[in-house]
């Protein structure tokens, strides 16, 4: 503990020690139960007398800053208060969403994510600890990533209809770092990227970050507006989530994959193919992921464990031609040098060891139960919303009445508890019609009921009101 200490002020040394001790503890740099160095300790690093020291600690006890105990030592007080801890406030939509899951809430339906209850505590516990007990594991490992993660990723692809080998995977940290690099590879600064809307929160930040302008292609009438914009334009990348798409749950028939792989060789762009929710099926049959019927290279597929598993793991992949890797990998590189070799050996192992298949046979029908049971309430509830069944991923796209003000009805049903994500989140420029996204995941049918219950209440009440310009909750 480095203090600094004046011997030339008139202010006593003990008084020095105790009043910079006292301002650590009150800026939260010590904080409560925080163990202090022994008074030999401090006397000896300082070039003080231990009479000193214990004077110092002696008053920042009066005044109940600290507390010291035979035998155990002196620590902060419990009841030592300082400011409340600070934040970084990240400006953007998608952090937003993120930071939702702070705000108290009776009914947590803001972001689409797993819920913490299926997360494979045991399993991935035992799979780590056998990936410490490999030589090596707390090394940095290689750019592309760990060879055995890659082939377990390789083999259960297959389940999604991808056949594709392990040279041609790229460990990221999440789809969020494979969309970074893949944007940065394949675009220039002020260069438009088609994107689909409404749109991952995530994707839009990025291209703005990037200074990527974003050329909009309403989801509902894709094929269409891709070839429109590629006449006007020359795009070179084109975002999509062509399967459950985000935040419509919206699913890409056979023909539209098909058309939108001609329009990319066509019109010479590239397609950025997320499917991170490809795993989250309720449907009787899937189609295989654009990548699949990639014949051209035209395809980068990104997905990631965030979804499925849990999403402090925080690693994804990347899937394109061995061409097109090099430069993604060099991308990579440059932003973080490599993955956790430790969490990439921990996943590999908990792949090999075949718990994924029964992990995702427990919890799509646990989550397809849930959905059922919060589209029928809102059909009971909020009729007068217009929004349909998603055949898969953990979210409902609800399309507001006329008349209610999203943002208005937004800050309202926070306030009341029922904390969501607001359509504006999803589009690059603001929108008149107002929608809501209600990710139903973290909540059992049950509760999902009364959700739904509370956001009729809202409504009703929204449209009694005259439409009035609402304050965002952020």
């Amino acid at each position: 503990m480095l203090l600094v200490l004046d011997r030339s002020d008139s202010l006593p040394l003990y008084r020095q020690l105790s009043q910079q001790l006292k301002g650590l503890i009150e800026n939260g740099t010590l904080a409560p139960g925080t163990k202090l160095p022994t008074v030999r300790r401090l006397a000896e690093d300082h070039g003080l007398t231990r009479l000193t020291v214990q004077s110092a600690f002696a008053e920042l006890q009066d005044q109940g800053w600290i507390q010291s105990t035979v035998g155990r030592g002196t620590f902060v007080s419990a009841q030592s208060s300082g400011p409340p801890p600070s934040r970084l406030e990240v400006p953007g939509s998608l952090a937003e969403l993120l930071q939702a899951t702070d705000r108290p809430a009776r009914f947590q339906l803001a972001q689409a994510a797993p819920s913490e209850e299926f997360y494979p505590r045991q399993e991935w516990k035992a799979c780590l600890q056998a990936a410490l007990n490999q030589d090596g594991s707390l090394n940095y490992g290689t750019i592309q990533g760990d060879e055995n993660l890659r082939s377990q990723i390789s083999r259960i692809l297959l389940d999604r209809g991808l056949q594709v080998p392990p040279e041609q995977i790229l460990i990221t940290h999440g789809a969020q770092q494979g969309m970074d690099i893949t944007v940065r590879a394949l675009s220039k600064p002020n260069q438009p990227v088609l994107l689909e809307t409404p749109c991952y929160p995530g994707a839009l930040e990025l291209l703005h970050t990037l200074s990527r302008p974003c050329l909009e292609v309403p989801v509902e009438q894709m094929v269409k507006a891709v070839e429109e914009q590629c006449r006007r334009h020359r795009p070179t990348l084109l975002y999509t989530v062509p399967t459950f798409q985000n935040p419509t749950g919206l699913l890409a028939s056979p023909a539209q994959r098909a058309a939108l792989l001609a329009l990319a060789e066509r019109y010479d762009f590239y397609i950025l193919e997320d499917d991170v929710w490809g795993f989250y099926n309720y449907t009787p049959s899937l189609p295989p992921p654009l990548k699949a019927e990639d014949r051209h290279g035209r395809v980068i597929y990104v997905s990631s464990f965030s979804k499925t598993l849990m999403p402090a793991l925080r690693l994804g992949f990347v899937v394109a031609s061995e061409e097109l890797l090099q430069s993604l990998s060099q991308k990579k590189h440059a932003s973080d040098l490599v993955c956790s070799l430790l969490l990439q050996r921990g996943l590999a192992e908990y792949l090999k060891r075949g718990n994924f298949g029964p992990h995702l046979s427990r919890i799509v029908p646990i989550y397809k139960q849930r959905r059922d049971a919060f589209h029928q309430a809102l059909l009971e509830h909020a009729p007068e919303c217009s929004f349909h069944l998603p055949p898969g991923g953990l979210s409902h796209w609800l399309k507001l009445p006329a008349g209610v003000d999203e943002s208005a009805l937004f800050s309202e049903a926070c306030h009341q508890g029922l904390v969501c994500a607001r359509g504006a989140a999803f589009y690059p420029m603001p929108r008149a019609q107002g929608y809501l996204r209600l990710s139903f995941g973290g909540h059992k049918p049950a509760e999902l009921e009364k959700a739904a219950a509370l956001l009729g209440q809202l409504l009703r009440a929204a449209r009694q009101r005259p439409r009035l310009r609402g304050n965002p909750l952020v």
